[in-house]
């Protein structure tokens, strides 16, 4: 019964932890680069704004605290926050290698991911027709980071030539001083119809920006920030959402079209009658509505698009990860008896040790290779150490399972690689 109070009373507690006490004044030291359109810097980093600067200003008013920032690389930001120097890093690209030294924010900020532009001149319908090409790309960012793992995995050399800002890798594709560009999507969105430059049907793959603090030491900054972005998004009318109404979506050629329509029609209805006006009317009504329905199809084609290329892309990284470790990885569901069944993924190196091909692998469950570490053997095991085509099965001193279960497609979403063991 004590307990439960105790429960209780820290559970009634929690809310009023997260928004802060009243007259609380605390300095947060931000060390911040630049991620367009989400985080944009000016005067040399003295003027942060975007979508992670207006969620921890929004989450500082809520919490009584004073946001410092210092602009810096995306490195430096690192090696300072994880040195104490630094309370917060935003943005923080998620998945990251740096789990277990830094605390990231469960809630994602946005999701992206780099779009390929190329020059009008320039045929690019796959990722093989970039062999040999120049490809603009901003440095320091982990569009580029992923995107060029991708191409190290389809084996395909191109040079690239790192420049400044996004506005930079546009302009040299405008003036055809490079072949191909790779830009943040939102800001491809908003700004490629000003240059004479065509999307590609490339991608590479998605990635979540989240805010990251000092392993062990932000937790309450962490919490904070969960706590007030869950909040925002909960409201439509927030500046969580206005960003994307403003950033995401537009048919910049819509409204000019429609008002030119309406302009025409009111030049020509002095001069008309009324016949004539009610028949233009409706036929502009037909071609508005046709209109709409036309780009709204274009733009579901082009998000599946987008989607289907961002999730092979995924898929082909999370791969190259899974084959890519010396550790050992079989990965297996539960049936309705909370038994383990066959495998459904098994990696390079786990077909190497135990002597199996992949599809080897596939066909059996863990009880079917594990072996006993005092005699050897053991029922139901027995006949497969008989087995002289498998030399390596009886070497093997441990059993192998990762019970993932249904976890495994939910930590797939998270972006995670599914890994419990190895």
């Amino acid at each position: 019964m004590r307990v439960r109070l105790i429960i209780f009373f820290l559970m009634a507690l929690a809310p009023g932890l997260l928004r802060g006490a009243t007259g609380e004044t605390t300095v947060i030291n931000v060390g911040v680069s630049s991620q367009e359109p989400f985080v944009s810097l000016a005067r040399g980093g003295a003027e942060v704004s975007g979508l992670l600067p207006d969620i921890l200003k929004y989450t500082a008013a809520q919490k009584g605290w004073q946001i410092r920032y210092t602009a810096g690389s995306p490195a430096s930001n690192t090696m300072r926050l994880e040195q104490g120097s630094l309370d917060l890093v935003i943005p923080a690209p998620w998945p990251s290698s740096r789990i277990g030294q830094q605390d990231f924010t469960s809630e994602g900020a946005v999701s992206s991911w780099g779009q390929l532009y190329t020059a009008k001149s320039i045929s690019v319908l796959a990722i093989s027709d970039l062999a040999g090409t120049t490809v603009a790309v901003l440095k320091d960012d982990p569009h580029y980071e992923r995107f060029k793992t991708m191409l190290a995995e389809a084996r395909v050399r191109c040079e690239f030539v790192e420049m400044d800002s996004y506005k930079q890798i546009l302009e040299s594709l405008d003036r055809r001083s490079t072949d191909a560009g790779l830009v943040d999507r939102f800001f491809g969105e908003r700004n490629a119809n000003r240059y004479h430059i065509t999307v590609a049907p490339i991608a590479s793959p998605s990635i979540e920006f989240r805010f990251a603090a000092r392993h062990n030491r932000g937790g309450i900054l962490i919490e904070s920030l969960d706590y007030w972005q869950s909040r925002l998004k909960s409201d439509r009318k927030s500046l969580y959402h206005r960003f994307f109404e403003d950033w995401g979506g537009r048919d910049d050629g819509y409204e000019p079209a429609l008002l030119g329509v309406l302009t025409i029609a009111l030049l020509l209805a002095g001069g008309t009658v009324y016949g004539l006006i009610r028949i233009r009317r409706a036929e502009a009504a037909r071609t508005a509505r046709l209109t709409t329905v036309q780009n709204e199809l274009i733009r579901t084609f082009e998000a599946a698009q987008h989607g289907e290329q961002a999730a092979e892309a995924q898929k082909n990284w999370y791969q190259l990860l899974l084959n890519s470790t010396e550790d050992v990885i079989l990965i297996h569901g539960l049936d309705a008896r909370n038994k383990p069944t066959k495998f459904l993924e098994a990696n390079h190196t786990a077909c190497r040790r135990l002597g199996y091909t992949r599809g080897e692998l596939l066909s059996l469950a863990p009880q079917d290779i594990e072996v006993m570490a005092d005699t050897g053997s053991q029922q139901p095991y027995a006949p497969l150490l008989k087995n002289p085509s498998r030399p390596h099965a009886p070497a093997v001193g441990y059993g192998l399972a990762w019970r993932l279960g249904k976890l495994l497609p939910r930590a797939l979403r998270k972006g995670l690689p599914a890994r419990a063991g190895g």
